[in-house]
């Protein structure tokens, strides 16, 4: 009798948890940038946890379009594994060139970090999750090394991730970028550029210290080659750095025809709950 009360007891709690619901609290204001402040939104499930794993989750756009609205659905399904997400905006490249976007993400997951207690999230379990533009941000993230293009909030805090999951973004601008990607992002000045080119590419960045990475890619993407990530997955493999590899057979930039979320979900309970790859 005991046994099939506390088998009742689990089952309702299971089913409380996935009853639970997803809102978003919107136009949080992590730092300030360029003259305006940066915002974001912050989305998590209503199930009255806490001390959650922080995930940013960074818009697509070719850097030069889109919002931090347009990651909420994306922030909702991560939401549903257990994170509390964070959706930033970030100076695109029509207001700001590179570095600005690799700043303003670094300057939002500082902010996170130094605000753990006010959010309920644990500081030493932050992710970044990314689609397209946003994806090759993510990866920065995951293999910059700190003190690089830190922007000037929150010194002392650590823009350090634990986990990265690129969604069909590019992982180096030294190979496959058109003239009009690298001038929209570079701009067209040719001193110094090169090295811009190449320090911006997560490929030349990778190193023993890099986070734990999934890349997911699709076959048929004409947007992003998923031949740009074979060697930065190679290259992390190569310094003992785990990066899981989703190739999706007719997937394009926005895979609808695999459910990606499979994938994306035993990655962050190995990662970020450390449980045992099954």
């Amino acid at each position: 009798m005991i046994r099939i009360v506390f088998a009742l007891l689990l089952l309702l709690a299971s089913a409380a948890v996935f009853a639970a619901e997803v809102k978003t609290v919107r136009n949080a204001v992590y730092g300030r940038a360029g003259g305006h402040d940066l915002i974001m939104h912050i989305t998590e499930t209503d199930d009255g946890a806490d001390f959650k794993p922080a995930m940013v989750c960074i818009h697509g756009g070719g850097f030069s379009a889109g919002d931090a609205e347009s990651m909420v659905p994306w922030a909702g399904e991560m939401a549903k594994l257990g994170f509390k997400c964070f959706s930033i905006e970030y100076r695109l490249a029509g207001e700001a060139l590179w570095p600005a976007q690799t700043e303003d993400c670094k300057t939002a997951v500082r902010y996170i970090r130094a605000n753990a207690k006010k959010y309920g999230i644990d500081p030493n379990r932050i992710g970044a999750f990314g689609h397209s533009a946003g994806g090759t941000l993510a990866c920065m993230l995951g293999v910059m090394k700190p003190g690089k293009y830190e922007g000037e909030a929150h010194p002392a805090v650590s823009s350090v991730v634990q986990g990265v999951i690129n969604y069909c973004g590019r992982e180096t601008f030294t190979e496959g970028a058109g003239p009009r990607l690298l001038d929209t992002l570079f701009g067209k000045a040719a001193e110094g550029r090169e090295e811009r080119i190449k320090a911006a590419s997560p490929l030349t960045n990778v190193s023993r210290a890099s986070a734990p990475h999934l890349l997911i890619h699709g076959d048929a993407d004409d947007v992003v080659s998923y031949r740009l990530g074979e060697p930065y997955r190679d290259a992390l493999r190569a310094w003992g750095v785990r990066c899981d590899w989703l190739l999706v057979e007719g997937g394009w930039h926005i895979i609808d025809n695999y459910d990606v979320w499979q994938d994306i979900g035993r990655f962050c309970r190995e990662v970020f709950w450390k449980e045992a790859a099954r």
